[in-house]
């Protein structure tokens, strides 16, 4: 007698188990296809909020120091020494446009160009006066809320008498070598001696109430030195946008201090607007015959505000740097952050990219996403005189 199986006890046959294997597999494979694609969109877009993020910190510091800069000078546009805005300086403390394109700081030798610019300024706060008397070599504060330490920097700014120049307008910077009196019991008296690598406040004689107050000195440039940690961006090297502060070795802070201000910022740029002169409508810096300032931006050439560095050359006006420098009426910035991994592949998945222009400078293609970043910034203390 045959055994009775019934339908419900039957089993698979091979080719139905095979049948149902492959369409798991196909199941799972997708199922981990959209797993992986959507931790590479995830990790795409956690590169790009970061970069996003990184470079819009980075813009608004900047934006805030050149808000500040050259506040408490006295604004002039054919002043001498310390300027609002410049690049850096050599030891014979003239600016050196050089250094706006700075190569020095690429970890691989190559020559990716970002700029570097110093800003200037006295720190808003209980140091500044305008109160300030001066006999050749001390200066007395009457109403500062807050005295200098010795070993701080300051910025002294006024009218002095240079050789044969009267009534020149100088800025320079000083360092405190010694401070008597005090707020209580003032006037506070102040010796000093000039700084290495900054201009110089050598003035025979001044007139009353030039500003004086505690230095604010910052500047920004990019570091492509910085080692990544993580192996699997495929990129050896962290580009990122330094900020050096310097106010001294006093009270206020130990020398110069020098921090990140943000990761993964490819290159940084600036450029500048100057006030030329009075023009006739249509003309640019070059053809100015009324030196004279008008508080008006001023073309450098048709249809061009901006130029790159402050040279005679680049910005088109026959004047020297420090006299473009003094008539810097706004800054452009660009900040210019990319992805921590490489995502652009093309059609053989092969890493490649696309360059970036910005301010006339062409950034090498490369497999990173990159986006840039401008603002504008006028530098509302440094409204010049203007000329009848």
């Amino acid at each position: 007698m045959k055994p009775c199986v019934r339908d419900s006890e039957r089993g698979f046959t091979l080719i139905e188990l095979m049948v149902a294997s492959a369409i798991s597999l196909i199941v799972i494979g997708g199922i981990f296809g959209v797993m992986i694609s959507q931790q590479t969109t995830y990790t795409a877009q956690m590169d790009l909020s970061e970069a996003s993020q990184n470079a819009r910190a980075a813009l608004d510091i900047v934006r805030q120091s050149l808000r500040d800069a050259g506040w408490g000078f006295i604004a002039k546009e054919t002043a001498v020494g310390l300027p609002p805005v410049g690049t850096c300086y050599a030891a014979d403390v003239n600016d050196q446009s050089a250094c706006n394109d700075l190569v020095a700081y690429n970890a691989n030798g190559s020559t990716l160009l970002s700029d570097r610019i110093r800003i200037s300024g006295i720190e808003p706060g209980k140091t500044f006066t305008r109160d300030t008397a001066w006999d050749g070599t001390r200066a007395r504060a009457v109403t500062q809320r807050e005295a200098l330490a010795v070993n701080e920097l300051a910025i002294i700014s006024g009218k002095c008498t240079v050789g044969t120049n009267i009534n020149k307008v100088v800025t320079g910077v000083v360092k405190i070598t010694s401070v008597s009196g005090s707020v209580a019991a003032p006037p506070i008296t102040y010796e000093f001696a000039n700084v290495t690598n900054y201009p110089t406040f050598d003035c025979a004689t001044v007139e009353s109430g030039f500003a004086f107050g505690r230095a604010k000195i910052v500047e920004f440039y990019l570091d492509r030195f910085l080692a990544n940690p993580d192996p699997s961006s495929l990129a050896t090297r962290i580009p990122r946008l330094m900020m050096i502060t310097n106010r001294g070795a006093g009270a206020a802070g130990a020398g110069p201090v020098e921090q990140t201000v943000a990761y993964d910022i490819e290159s940084f740029h600036v450029r500048y607007a100057l006030d030329c002169g009075r023009l006739t409508g249509g003309a640019i810096c070059s053809t100015a015959t009324n030196v004279g300032p008008d508080d008006i931006i001023d073309p450098i050439a048709n249809g061009q505000l901006w130029c790159n560095d402050l040279t005679s050359a680049n910005c088109n006006t026959g004047k020297t740097v420090i006299e473009n420098q003094m008539r810097v009426m706004a800054v452009q910035v660009a900040v210019i952050p990319r992805t921590r991994h490489l995502v652009r592949k093309n059609s053989k998945n092969v890493y490649t990219g696309v360059a970036v222009p910005v301010f006339g400078y062409i950034l090498p293609a490369d497999a990173y996403r990159h986006w840039v970043y401008r603002a504008t910034i006028a530098l509302r203390n440094n409204q010049l005189p203007i000329s009848n």
